[in-house]
């Protein structure tokens, strides 16, 4: 009798440790894949620079044509 409940433990403690390794690789697998995608996602093309290029050149053109009208206060508010 104590060989089999030994022989049991022992069965049923390798199945549990063999649960957590799997949960573990899983989870590790999960995390790695998640981190892909995210960096992935970091590294996507966008339109944003060509937006604040061309909004740069705008306002400096804008400076260079009106330079006296940099200092007014209405004017100032309105580039705001």
């Amino acid at each position: 009798m104590w060989q089999e409940l030994s022989a049991n433990y022992k069965h049923q403690m390798k199945n549990i440790f063999q649960g957590v390794r799997t949960h573990r690789e899983r989870a590790f697998n999960f995390s790695s894949e998640l981190q892909r995608k995210f960096l992935t996602y970091l590294k996507r093309l966008d339109n944003k620079q060509e937006i604040l290029d061309a909004f740069v050149a705008q306002f400096n053109a804008f400076s260079d044509e009106f330079p006296d009208l940099r200092e007014d206060e209405q004017t100032k508010e309105e580039l705001h």
